[in-house]
């Protein structure tokens, strides 16, 4: 699991007043909290989230909060929620929720599909039912993504949750039957008999033209 750094700064003001006047400073408000710890508000700079938020582990990047000027000791910490604009997609405030080494977080994680699956090869069509599964683990085993080899499936062949290979003390919270990924057979074109086309042929025969509308002469005055 990669951990990076990011340096926050405590903010004793809150309100949309203040993160309007936070934005236009070039940062965003955010908040930080725990099951064990008192909330804090916070400001930080996007761009550096969003360098965390496109390395390999994304959102489930271990975050390790450097407090600047204050004498807070240093938090680790998930992006537990980012509120976005519409259109530009710019970043408004973030949710941080701390992270104790010591204890079992639950996270959703991304399935990486490796391979070329023989049935595809053969004609069959990949249909993958998700891209993501949940698990809980301690915060130091928790996996960037997750491999499904599609390598050897056939036709008809798929894989599921329970097929998935973990590491040790990762625990799926999702149910072992369900699909990840399977190979279809390829849709079959229909065939049209003669007497199918003879029908056809004849109901388009049998619909009523629509008559032509008759070009009006100007009168004469």
């Amino acid at each position: 699991m990669e951990q990076r750094e990011l340096t926050v700064k405590v903010r004793n003001n809150t309100g949309k007043g203040v993160a309007r006047k936070l934005r236009g400073e070039g940062l965003i408000p955010a908040i930080f909290y725990g099951h064990k710890s008192e909330p804090i508000a916070l400001s930080l700079n996007p761009t550096e989230l969003k360098k965390i938020i496109n390395s390999e582990s994304g959102r489930n990047t271990l975050i390790t909060l450097k407090f600047e000027g204050k004498k807070e000791k240093e938090r680790v910490a998930l992006l537990k929620d980012l509120q976005l604009t519409p259109l530009k997609r710019t970043y408004l405030h973030a949710d941080l929720y701390e992270v104790l080494m010591d204890e079992k977080i639950t996270a959703r994680v991304p399935i990486h599909f490796v391979g070329k699956a023989i049935g595809v090869k053969e004609g069959g069509i990949e249909q993958h039912s998700r891209r993501e599964i949940d698990v809980r683990c301690l915060p130091g085993n928790l996996p960037d993504f997750i491999e499904a080899d599609v390598t050897n499936l056939a036709i008809g062949d798929s894989i599921h949750v329970k097929d998935l290979k973990l590491s040790e003390g990762i625990e799926v919270l999702d149910p072992a039957g369900d699909t990840i990924v399977a190979i279809l057979a390829p849709a079959a074109e229909k065939v049209v008999t003669p007497e199918e086309a003879a029908a056809q042929l004849a109901a388009s025969l049998a619909e009523p033209k629509k008559e032509e509308k008759k070009e009006e002469k100007p009168t004469k005055k």
